[in-house]
């Protein structure tokens, strides 16, 4: 069977989703976490076996669509169908679009059942693990018929069958036939044996069993009535407490009867409308006191209109309040400050010199040509005295250098003359010996790697030896074969049985052991002849292995041979170069250390010698270069000397020219400038500060005169000068007034806010008033025009209350003794018992009742064993009709059940003969499974594994033989051992049934890149023969693919690889 198409319509995150010309061989499917991948899987299953039972739609459409989808598949024999699957149902159709009404499950896949399936066929990382799936029953019973060529289920069928059949006839606890029948037997059989006694005294026994059976009726039924009457006074006692509390609290309940009208919810009422009208009243003579209050301060707020007519104009000479104060304050200090200015003025003049006044200072040129050119001066005279002062320094310095170096050359010719001679001249001669010592050392590394591949050769060629002795040691061994006599046996024990069964007159038990009899011959046959092929195919590949072996030895004597003679010619290179440069035998590493440290020596004296001469060479030419340098400078020195004599001449004849002082200095000449700017800045300064003196008497000169103004228009103060404590005292009284304003038309405001305040609680205190008397009214009370406190009121409401109480305590008291009664007629009468006795009486009448029942309850006891024992008696007394037909019985039930045990006989020895012959081959055909998956395995590990079942256990042994069991093999091991199996399972099934895809997801988790490329053969290989679905999640698989199928012998097998991303299906370019 090919899946060639798939469409998800919806399932999980998958919508509209499909999968045209899927490949026939391997198809991959790669995506990251989450992307889909075991939805995928889990679509494939569910086309095929659908939900699991007790799940029901476990990948509802997330993104829209019909739960389900179609799957196009094609089998061995070119048929096609379509598989459509929803919520619901299943439909199969042919290639028309008919529906055909098949199952899939019992049509193409022969039965398999779901878990077989999963285990093999279908399969994730967690259902890799472990081999227990070889044990299950269905994978057996399948294993057999698909080796000997029947229907996939057909041993399985029969053996169940055989089971339902056996298990129907016997069983160990329940009603099989065979124990019916025996139960039956022996039911008659002890019947048959009571009749065969005499039946002496029969009448007499009659005529006791009657009196005993009246006995009993008496007794029974005053043990009845005394039941009666304790289950009577076991109710009055319950009920008695309960009873006696009812009267009381009834009695309560009539006393308190008048207040039952009382309203409900009153004593809250009442309770709600006191605590209302106790705050009202508080917050109404609040309020009352604080509006007189505010009255009586409003009458006494004065105000002065005319100072507020001028409040603006007063506010705005208040807040010139500070400038008008600096002014007067500033006046005295700014004249002062001006006469300190002119003196300030006149001393920096000084400064500059005599002759300066205010004309020639306005003269003078200070502008940036004139500072432009003394720079340049300063600058020239700067650079000569500098190269002069230079030219000294380096002449010294030269002289220091010169002695410096002398005895510089002094010292490393002594140290030349004490260093040894060095053997070597040139750092070509050097470099050839150390070039010489890494290539001897190269070389004998090479003879240490090939002594050690010698060794591991030499090994190898003694244990392919080893191998070869082994395998013609086995080979001498002759494997065991079916005995001949076994299927004669089969068919000997079939015709015995039929026989006796013929014998004996069952039709069906003969009919049933040929059925089962005569394929057990030909299953023995056929077993025999398929061992006879196994033991021969055994035998070619013992020989193919034995030739393997011989190529092996061969190839490894060759490789023994050219390592050999490579050594030789690497021995020849070494000694070839040691008797070049003098070193003489060099066998190892540790004589090649010994020429290393000697050339290092070398190499160190060498770069001494050198380093010192080389030094030598430079320090003479640095004193030669010296000795010229003084030479050089002294010349520059005078020429440097004429230079500055010549610029001080041209500085002199300047100053003259501009006016300036004689002594002045090119490099002083700023503090020229300065000065004369210093006295401009205070020339400017003075005149500033004549200006401002002028300006503060005109401003003030204005605001005292508004000032005195407002004094005069508002009147009522003293005459003033406009002075500042005029605008003070102006200023406090506008603030005063403001003040009193506020006040005024604050109280107003809050008078109006009160009395509306007022009135709403005088509203409120009328509606709870109201209330009050309505209250009152309904227990019918009066009140006054105030709310106050009612003792009455109160009363009634405690008197409510208890009432209450006491009637739910006798709705629970009548509801308990109503339980105890079952009825009202019955509750009746246990009140009237109730009231006609006391507790006392009870319990006494309770005692004397127990003890007289137990009196009853011996004298019926022993009455009804005297009448059981009469009643055996009288059984065996029966008349002799009675005895023939238990006789008749007796024999009809001994011919069924040997019938019976007949058939299960046949049955057990049929399901035997099927077990011993399923085990014979199991033991002789699984090896040729486990051989399968040893290839797969080999090619999986690169052959450094392979599969044995010693005892029916599989292990491994490695390449030394060493045997490793299931406990040791390590994560990825072990799941490339499963993976191996359950491919050459899958491949054995297919032989006998509708081969099937192989689904595996996620199971290469655990192989790093070697072992993933080792199961990407075995994968390959297993694609040749049937369709292999492989969904993983990591990203190089592409590569190592490409890589598997360019470098190997799998490059025609067809693959196809596709990308999952988050539900979105992609054909991948390969």
């Amino acid at each position: 069977m090919k899946i060639k198409n798939i469409h998800l319509d919806g399932y999980g995150i998958y919508h509209n989703q499909a999968l045209q010309n899927l490949s026939k061989g391997l198809n991959i499917f790669t995506g990251k976490n989450e992307s889909g991948k075991s939805t995928l899987m889990q679509f494939i299953r569910m086309m095929f076996f659908g939900n699991k039972r007790g799940q029901r739609n476990t990948y509802p459409p997330l993104r829209g669509g019909n739960y389900g989808g179609s799957m196009d598949i094609a089998l061995e024999d070119g048929k096609q169908y379509v598989l459509k699957r929803t919520v619901r149902n299943l439909t199969v159709m042919d290639e028309m679009g008919a529906p055909l009404g098949i199952s899939p499950q019992l049509a193409w896949l022969g039965g398999l059942e779901r878990e077989t399936y999963e285990s093999i066929f279908s399969i994730g990382l967690a259902d890799l693990q472990g081999l227990k799936l070889l044990d299950s029953e269905d994978v057996k019973g399948r294993f057999f018929t698909a080796g000997v060529g029947i229907n996939a289920s057909a041993l399985n069928e029969t053996l169940a069958a055989l089971d339902a059949k056996m298990t129907a006839l016997l069983k160990k606890k329940g009603d099989g036939v065979i124990n019916r029948l025996l139960a039956e037997k022996s039911d008659t059989d002890d019947q048959i044996a009571a009749l065969e006694n005499e039946d002496k005294e029969y009448a007499r026994a009659q005529a006791e069993g009657q009196r005993l059976l009246h006995l009993i009726e008496e007794a029974s039924g005053e043990l009845a009535a005394t039941d009666a009457r304790l289950l009577r006074l076991n109710e009055l006692t319950k009920a008695r407490e309960p009873w006696a509390q009812l009267q009381i609290v009834e009695e309560k309940v009539s006393i308190l009867a008048y207040a039952k009208d009382f309203p409900a919810d009153g004593a809250a009422r009442y309770a709600g409308l006191l605590n209302s009208a106790a705050d009202l009243n508080a917050d109404i003579a609040v309020k009352k006191q604080l509006l007189d209050d505010m009255v009586e301060k409003h009458q006494h707020i004065i105000l002065d209109e005319g100072i507020l007519e001028e409040a603006d104009q007063i506010e705005h000479l208040y807040k010139d309040r500070g400038k008008f104060a600096a002014a007067l304050e500033g006046l005295s200090q700014d004249k002062a400050e001006c006469d300190r200015a002119w003196q300030g003025f006149l001393k920096s003049l000084q400064e500059i010199g005599a002759g300066w006044d205010e004309s020639k200072l306005e003269a003078v040129d200070t502008s940036v040509s004139i500072r432009q050119q003394v720079r340049e001066y300063a600058e020239a005279f700067a650079y000569s005295r500098t190269e002069q002062c230079q030219m000294i320094e380096r002449e010294r310095g030269e002289a220091e250098r010169v002695n410096a170096l002398r005895a510089k050359l002094a010292q490393f010719e002594l140290k030349l003359s004490e260093l040894d001679e060095s053997p070597v001249r040139t750092e070509e001669e050097l470099v050839a010996q150390e070039a010489a010592t890494k290539t001897v050392q190269t070389k004998l590394m090479q003879l240490d790697g090939w002594n050690a591949r010698l060794d591991l050769k030499r090994q190898e060629a003694e244990r392919l030896t080893g191998e070869l002795i082994n395998i013609r040691q086995k080979a001498a061994v002759k494997s065991s074969l079916m005995p001949v006599f076994i299927p004669v046996l089969i068919g000997l024990v079939t015709a015995g049985c039929a026989g006796y069964f013929g014998m004996a007159g069952s039709a069906g038990a003969v009919a049933g052991t040929l059925v089962v009899g005569l394929p057990l011959v030909w299953y023995s046959h056929v077993l025999r002849n398929n061992m006879k092929q196994m033991i021969s195919s055994r035998e070619q590949e013992r020989a193919a292995e034995e030739i393997r072996l011989d190529q092996y030895i061969t190839k490894t004597e060759f490789d023994i041979n050219e390592l050999q003679a490579r050594m030789a010619q690497v021995r020849q290179q070494i000694d070839e170069l040691g008797t070049t440069y003098g070193w003489g035998e060099l066998n190892n590493l540790d004589d090649l250390n010994d020429i290393v440290q000697k050339v290092a020596y070398v190499r160190q004296t060498y770069q001494k010698w050198d380093g010192i001469t080389g030094k030598i060479d430079e320090a003479e030419q640095e004193l030669r270069d010296s000795v010229k340098a003084i030479a050089d400078g002294n010349a520059h020195k005078e020429q440097a000397a004429q230079q500055l004599r010549q610029l001080e001449r041209n500085w002199q004849a300047w100053l003259n020219e501009k006016g300036f002082p004689f002594n002045a200095k090119p490099e002083g000449f700023d503090t020229v400038l300065t000065a004369i700017e210093a006295a401009r800045v205070a020339h400017s300064y003075w005149q500033s500060l004549q200006g401002r003196v002028d300006n503060t008497k005109n401003y003030l000169a204005v605001k005292r005169t508004e000032i005195s103004g407002i004094i005069t228009r508002i009147g009522g103060m003293a005459a003033a000068n406009g002075d500042l404590e005029d605008l003070d005292q102006l200023y406090a009284a506008l603030v005063m007034s403001k003040a009193n304003q506020g006040k005024a038309n604050n109280l107003l405001q809050t008078i109006g806010v009160t009395e509306q305040e007022l009135a709403v609680l005088n509203n409120r205190m009328k509606a709870v008033r109201k209330q009050y008397a309505e209250l009152l009214s309904e227990v019918d009370l009066t009140c006054g025009e105030t709310v106050k406190e009612v003792p009455q009121f109160r009363k009634m409401a405690q008197d409510y209350q208890e009432w209450k109480n006491y009637q739910s305590h006798i709705e629970n008291n009548k509801a308990f003794l109503r339980a105890v009664a079952g009825s009202e007629e019955k509750e009746r009468s246990l009140f009237v018992d109730l009231a006609a006795m006391t507790a006392a009486e009870i319990e006494t009448e309770f005692e004397r009742l127990k003890l007289a029942r137990e009196r009853l309850q011996n004298s019926i006891n022993v009455s009804r064993d005297a009448r059981g024992r009469l009643n055996e008696k009288l059984e065996q007394m029966r008349q002799s009709l009675s005895l023939e037909q238990a006789r008749v019985k007796q024999e009809q039930s001994h011919g069924q059940l040997k019938h019976s045990v007949r058939e299960w006989l046949s049955g057990a020895l049929c399901r035997s003969l099927l077990e011993e012959t399923r085990a014979v081959y199991e033991r002789e055909r699984q090896p040729g499974v486990i051989k399968e998956a040893d290839a797969l395995l080999k090619l999986m590990t690169g052959s450094r594994y392979r599969l044995i079942t010693p005892g029916g256990l599989v292990q491994l042994e490695d390449r030394v033989h060493k045997v490793k069991g299931e406990q040791a093999w390590s994560c990825g091991l072990a799941d490339q051992v499963y993976l191996a199996i359950r491919l050459s399972l899958a491949k054995e099934f297919n032989k006998a049934a509708e081969p099937l895809p192989v689904i595996l997801d996620d199971v290469l988790v655990k192989f790093d890149c070697e072992r993933q490329k080792g199961i990407i053969k075995g994968l390959l290989q297993a694609a040749a023969a049937q369709q292999i679905f492989l969904f993983t999640c990591q990203d190089q698989f592409m590569h190592i693919i490409k890589e598997v199928v360019s470098s190997s012998d799998f490059s025609e097998i067809p693959y196809q690889v596709y990308t999952l991303t988050d539900g979105i299906i992609q054909e991948a370019i390969v």
